[in-house]
């Protein structure tokens, strides 16, 4: 009866949330569902077949259900999943195992059964700037701005998002700042204020206004005449005496940091009647969730996500150095967000407790049930049942969990990651389960090891580790812990985390090829969409400051037909290389291979003419430079057009037997006609083969006669082991910078294998697709030819004007599809240097 009862009490609550649709300019949309807490709660419950649940402890040491705080009672279930071992069971022993096998389980745990998953698409967030005024953050000038981003509501326009966030940055920076992110109320710090005299012309036109609207305010101002209706906020009181430990926010921009300040309430209430409301309400139109569906941690996160988007536009701020903080259930919200979104590079992780750092079955203080009743609205549905008393599954408890804490910390590995507390004596309550938080960041440990970052320093042993004395932080690697001798705040801890932090994000070991060559050149890479995402996004910010697409935008991916033009692979490179301030190379415009058929044919399959084919040469050229006009540095305009053999001159392709020489001008022709600015390159292979080398000069030159727009020869450095000498590399620089072009190495990698790799011949081993693996032998070779090649390109300093390396590490490469695996990088597998790294940087 009691089960018959609750059912229909929970399908009265639907069919009273429910209601008509809505019309909004001729389209309809579903109405929003409104529910009470309690309600959608209800609601959830019933999705999942949930007839009963444990009711949480009381923090009320005197209640009957009292937490618990007898650690010999708080291990029911006191073994750990193995962070290091994959579902089958086999141990995760590499990085790249780690990435491309174990952090992908942990992360569809996470998200499956405790914080629930991000929908498949998320509205995109246009940023306005408010207000931007100049400020005082104790003595500093500041720049302060306050920002709106408003979320596009336009699928659903019912439901309005609007993310507030301020952003102060110190006003005398040489550069752009790091950047701490807080999950807090936005405020400006200190808004500057009218002078006495524009109070005085303020009071006198308000009173005016105050006079015409209501006459009999007149005798008020008449019996008052000193009484001023707007008044200045007090100024700032240099000579008040200064606070013993000073705020957060002044130790961050005296360090030189920068802050913002990000709303959680603006992205998603903070209560289970928001559901239908802010960003989970608006992807859902109104309706309530499913259960996998997000929480609000991940919904803060990923507004937190959002606003670094808008940082990484500012150019004061670096965007490479921003971090996440929060306390509390902030703390809770940081820590989501520092393991979800890998652009965050550190994060300070205040008194997060459960559904935070500690772990979820301890049964300390504040336990399961207390996530699954009052505050089940921060994780996803799923975790309800792990809650549950009474259900179609049965019941289930924390130990029922294939993941915990831990491995959330882990996630944020290698990363800066600062675990914070206070102590019960001043307020941060054992409620919170310091212990429970301490063997999760032991425990996370292993794999910060596995991934050559520095860890708390001890053994990862999670049941015999004992925690360091209150004010004893463990802060010697990239994972730390410090237990603060304050309350529920990580105040305290600011004067520990901000040296911490600088000194890593400012490490030797934090530069990148980018940054030893600064002065010589820059660094670029070749990426396929597939690269700007996890751990190779970061190799790419950490390294580079150049980008090429390997692949999308040749002529067949990017117009597979006459009339048709894909433009999203290319699109999202750019838009990546924006929002972090990277040039792009553009590669390529006219080549014989990856040219769709349809170039060459017309409708009855028979070869078009050379008038037919140059038009829509040209119409390929201006569409695609004019699309990216400004946004591109360089073109790779036209590819490989000389022949290898001695027999011919230019390459017998498509182009060349139906235009001749013609279609290199016009190419060069069209797209300096498309974009004045662009550096327009001539790119080949084999450039050191003294015979092939000579017919490419014979051809610049005579094409530069002609007053053809070319800036620039590409040298594709394709190279292996064993070619090519020192010799042959300068003569090829010598010879084409003799020219009057820029010289630039637009493709470099060197295969493990001796051989011609430009024209792709490889010989040894075979090439029966058997991988002989990276002997010392070959990474000695190997060594020795990229120390010779950057040797030389740094002697032609002010000859060359980039270096472009082909692929980002050895976990992929072009040279794989040759027939076997290969080594051609400077980063391996699991994207760590390699010697040859330290012989390229070393100089």
């Amino acid at each position: 009866m009691k089960r018959i009862l609750f059912c229909l009490v929970v399908l009265a609550s639907i069919q009273r949330g429910q209601a008509q649709d809505t019309i909004v300019n001729g389209t309809r949309y579903p109405r929003p569902v409104i529910f009470t807490a309690q309600e959608d709660h209800d609601n959830m419950m019933r999705q999942l077949g949930i007839t009963e649940l444990r009711p949480g402890p009381s923090g009320d040491a005197n209640a009957p259900n009292h937490a618990n705080y007898d650690e010999t009672k708080a291990n029911p279930c006191p073994m750990l999943p193995d962070a290091l071992t994959l579902k089958d069971g086999q141990k995760v022993t590499t990085a790249g195992i780690w990435w491309t096998q174990r952090r992908p389980e942990i992360v569809g745990d996470l998200e499956r059964e405790v914080y629930g998953r991000m929908p498949a698409h998320t509205p995109g967030v246009t940023w306005t700037v408010k207000v931007t005024d100049h400020e005082l953050v104790g003595f500093m000038p500041v720049i302060a701005k306050e920002l709106v981003g408003h979320v596009d509501n336009s699928d659903y326009p019912l439901i309005d998002v609007n993310i507030k966030m301020t952003v102060v940055v110190p006003a005398n920076a040489k550069g752009p700042v790091p950047v701490l992110m807080m999950f807090g109320r936005p405020e400006l710090p200190a808004p500057a204020q009218p002078s006495p005299e524009e109070m005085e012309k303020l009071n006198s036109v308000f009173k005016e206004m105050m006079i015409k609207a209501d006459p009999s305010v007149k005798e008020i101002f008449d019996k008052y005449p000193a009484y001023s209706p707007v008044t200045r906020l007090p100024a700032p009181n240099f000579f008040a005496p200064r606070p013993a430990e000073l705020p957060p926010t002044e130790q961050l921009i005296r360090a030189g940091w920068g802050y913002a300040t990000i709303d959680p309430n603006s992205i998603q209430a903070d209560n289970g009647d928001g559901l239908t409301k802010g960003i989970i309400g608006l992807v859902n139109k109104g309706q309530p969730r499913k259960p996998e569906d997000w929480g609000a941690l991940r919904a803060w996160a990923w507004g937190a996500a959002r606003g670094l988007d808008y940082l990484e536009t500012d150019p004061a701020v670096d965007a490479r150095k921003v971090g996440i903080e929060g306390v509390s259930r902030y703390g809770k919200a940081a820590l989501v967000t520092l393991a979800f979104e890998p652009r965050f590079a550190v994060g300070l992780i205040g008194s997060s407790g459960k559904g935070g750092a500690t772990l979820l079955r301890r049964n300390y203080g504040e336990a399961v049930e207390s996530l699954t009743g009052g505050e089940y609205y921060w994780m996803a549905g799923n975790f309800l049942r792990y809650g549950a008393a009474a259900a179609g599954f049965g019941s289930k408890t924390g130990c029922d969990l294939d993941v915990d804490s831990h491995e959330l910390i882990a996630l944020c590995a290698p990363r800066l990651t600062f675990i914070s507390y206070g102590i019960p004596e001043k307020g941060d309550a054992h409620w919170l389960d310091h212990e429970g938080s301490y063997r999760a960041t032991i425990a996370a440990g292993a794999v910060f090891k596995l991934l050559g970052a520095g860890d708390l320093g001890v053994s990862n042993d999670y049941m015999k580790e004992k925690m360091p004395p209150v004010d004893s932080g463990l802060l010697g690697g990239v994972l730390a812990w410090r237990q603060h001798d304050g309350g529920h705040t990580d105040a305290p801890n600011f004067k520990y985390f901000i040296p911490w932090a600088s000194k890593s994000l400012g490490d030797e070991n934090a530069k990148g090829l980018k940054d030893y060559y600064k002065d010589y050149f820059p660094i670029g890479v070749a990426v396929a969409p597939r690269d700007l995402h996890g751990d190779e996004a970061g190799l790419i910010l950490q390294q580079f400051n150049s980008l090429t697409p390997e692949n999308a935008m040749k002529m067949g991916p990017i117009h597979p037909q006459e009339n048709v033009y894909n433009w999203a692979d290319a699109d999202s490179i750019v838009a990546f290389a924006q929002r972090h301030h990277l040039r792009v190379r553009g590669h390529n415009l006219c080549w014989h291979n990856q040219a769709p058929r349809w170039m060459f044919k017309d409708s009855a399959g028979n070869t078009v003419s050379k008038e037919v084919l140059l038009r829509r040469l040209k119409d390929h050229i201006t569409t695609v430079v004019s699309r990216y006009k400004g946004k591109l540095y360089a073109w790779d305009v036209v590819n490989e057009a000389i022949a290898d053999d001695s027999a011919h001159v230019m390459r017998p392709s498509l182009w060349y037997r139906i235009c001749a020489e013609e279609f290199i001008e016009k190419a060069f022709e069209w797209a300096h006609a498309a974009d004045p600015k662009a550096v327009l390159f001539y790119n080949d292979y084999n450039t050191e083969n003294p015979a092939k080398r000579e017919k490419i000069y014979t051809m610049l030159k005579k094409l530069l006669a002609k007053g053809v727009p070319i800036n620039g020869i590409g040298l594709q450095a394709h190279w292996s082991i064993s070619t090519p000498t020192r010799e042959e590399l300068e003569k090829s620089i010598r010879l084409f910078s003799s020219l009057g072009l820029q010289v630039q190495i637009t493709e470099l990698d060197i295969s493990v294998y001796p051989g011609h790799q430009g024209g792709q011949i490889v010989t040894g081993n075979g090439g029966n697709g058997v991988d002989s693996g990276f002997t010392p032998e070959m990474e000695q070779k190997q060594l020795d030819q990229y120390k010779m090649a950057f040797e030389v390109f740094r002697k032609y300093r002010k000859k060359i004007t980039g270096v472009t390396f082909w692929n980002v590490s050895d976990r992929y490469s072009w040279l794989d599809r040759r027939g076997r695996k290969n080594y051609p990088l400077l980063f391996d597998k699991d994207l760590q240097p390699k010697k040859a790294y330290d012989a390229v940087v070393n100089f």
